[in-house]
């Protein structure tokens, strides 16, 4: 894969993590360095996800909301839990409630600075079960209300035929209708081979699979953060 596609596929989730100000300062500092926060990567199913208020520090002007998440462990793909299934964190998000809670399955990245879990901001990628028992993303063909690349966005090479359990698939008039639209518009989402379209279904066919993504993020966003 050539990492200058890499870093232009995912130049719109670029790393940061949102903690309170004097961690935050030591997260910002190794920018270029080797990161000392411990990476924890997996597949979760949300059980909770609240706003809370947090104190501004003086002389700083605070413009993310603040979230605590608990999540279901599914499958970790990456770094060490010794927290048994379910995990607790902190999420920032300067645009709202994050967008990773409106799925049902996701991929989140976490890391442990002072002895508490963080939303690594930003980084997440839905996905979906395989009839192998693997977990896949087939992107996000409903533009930026919902967040996640598209598929047909990612590398070619990173795309493989998966067979999802249950089918996965997209009601193009539905999604015309939230998004305001035309059906025409909205079907070039989802482009052949990667989705199969019929009338007004479109099924997905191919997808990036977990392990694949985590090694996209360690190339790109993740390498920069220095988490590799």
């Amino acid at each position: 894969m050539r990492p200058i596609s890499l870093l232009l596929c995912l130049s719109l989730v670029w790393l940061a993590v949102g903690v309170p100000s004097a961690a935050q300062d030591q997260v910002e500092s190794q920018e270029t360095k080797q990161n000392p926060y411990p990476l924890f990567v997996f597949i979760g199913k949300k059980i909770s996800l609240q706003e809370f208020e947090i104190p501004c520090p003086p002389n700083r002007i605070c413009m993310d909301a603040a979230f605590r998440a608990r999540y279901q462990i599914l499958q970790p793909i990456y770094g060490e839990f010794e927290g048994g299934d379910r995990i607790e964190f902190t999420a920032y998000d300067h645009y709202g409630t994050p967008k990773f809670g409106q799925h049902q399955q996701v991929m989140l990245f976490v890391t442990k600075i002072e002895g508490q879990w963080y939303h690594v901001k930003y980084q997440y990628f839905p996905v979906d079960p395989t009839k192998d028992g693997d977990w896949a993303f087939c992107g996000n063909p409903y533009g930026k209300s919902k967040g996640a690349a598209s598929l047909h966005s990612l590398p070619p090479a990173a795309l493989q035929a998966i067979d999802y359990v249950p089918e996965l698939t997209f009601d193009l008039k539905k999604i015309s209708e939230e998004s305001e639209s035309s059906i025409d518009d909205v079907a070039r989402r989802f482009p052949s081979p990667l989705y199969a379209t019929t009338g007004h279904n479109a099924v997905c066919k191919m997808g990036v699979r977990a392990q694949d993504l985590l090694e996209l993020m360690k190339q790109t966003v993740l390498k920069q953060r220095g988490f590799f």
